[in-house]
């Protein structure tokens, strides 16, 4: 009887194996269906869009459509980086052009911290969920869950690095190249931190880049004459973006504010964005960010940021941009 029950184990045992073996094979053949089906959703999709703008082409109302598939821009669960089972979605916004822009897409929104750090394995921002802030010497306090908001500290450098990781991720091919590095400032002097690099971007690829200052102010305007995104009425500027006046000195999550005419939340405010023009030693940001004075969120003003391609500060990230391939 003894030597009869330990076979029957046994063979429990084995079957369990072999159920286990099975599910795993079903469920294997049931994600790579799931995923030949979003590629099929994403290409019936993009043909639509296609279509839908060969239809416009002599259109001269200039639009722009959300895509709604977010999953399309979601993260791998399976990715090395991810540490739980959280998906990080993320929006863009199709831009179309005019006779000298071709149309694009743009983030919905700045990227955020959890969005960062999902790809990157850390979280540099100053205004973060672990950190204490004090800006002005008058407070202590925490943020709280701060995933939301968008990512800081982040240098010019940091943000390509995010777009071409980002991009190796989705299986997209990456759209920027560090030729090479140098450390020699411009008085000549061997610093730490990196002072120059010869980048070339090449964005005729279908992986993630920054915005050029062409594209992000033509997105802000989003095919009106007002001086802040979103609005020209100056009493309404509150409504659609975080500034000195009512951020209390600190980032907010991303999308609380109204957007802009094409869906595009905190184009003015919040954070300063990194733009893809300038030279090998100085970027140019967008100038408003969560300390800006009103003045400062006229996107007219947007453009006199040059900093240098390693600058860091609490008031400085990124938005993405991408080939739209339709």
């Amino acid at each position: 009887m003894y030597f009869k029950d330990i076979e029957q184990k046994k063979n429990t045992k084995k079957g369990m194996e072999m159920r286990k073996n099975t599910t795993k094979k079903f469920l294997m053949r049931e994600d790579r269906f799931e995923q030949r089906m979003i590629s099929q959703v994403i290409n019936e999709f993009i043909l639509k869009k296609s279509n839908k703008l060969k239809t416009r082409k002599n259109d001269t109302q200039y639009g722009c459509d959300s895509i709604g598939f977010s999953n399309i821009f979601s993260l791998n669960t399976k990715t090395s980086l991810n540490t739980s089972n959280k998906i990080v979605d993320f929006k863009m916004v199709l831009c179309l052009g005019t006779n000298k822009l071709h149309n694009f897409l743009i983030g919905e929104t700045e990227v955020t911290q959890e969005l960062y750090e999902k790809i990157m394995g850390n979280n540099p921002s100053y205004f973060n969920d672990k950190n204490s802030y004090d800006p002005k010497g008058q407070y202590n306090k925490k943020l709280g869950d701060t995933s939301k908001h968008p990512v800081e500290q982040v240098s010019w450098l940091d943000a390509i690095t995010f777009c071409n990781k980002l991009s190796e991720l989705q299986g997209l091919n990456p759209c920027y190249k560090i030729v090479s590095t140098s450390n020699l400032s411009i008085t000549g002097v061997m610093t730490k931190h990196i002072c120059s690099a010869k980048v070339d971007c090449d964005t005729q690829k279908n992986g993630y880049r920054l915005p050029t200052n062409e594209e992000w102010q033509y997105a802000a305007l989003a095919g009106t004459n007002n001086s802040w995104a979103g609005t020209n009425v100056r009493y309404k500027v509150d409504e659609y973006a975080w500034f000195g006046a009512n951020s209390n000195d600190h980032t907010h999550p991303v999308a609380t504010k109204k957007p802009n005419e094409w869906g595009l939340y905190d184009m003015n405010g919040n954070v300063s964005e990194w733009n893809n023009d300038g030279t090998e030693t100085h970027k140019v940001t967008s100038m408003s960010s969560w300390n800006s004075h009103i003045a400062e969120l006229k996107i007219t003003s947007e453009f006199n940021g040059n900093r240098s391609i390693a600058y860091k500060n609490w008031s400085v990230g990124f938005r993405l941009a991408k080939k739209f391939e339709g």
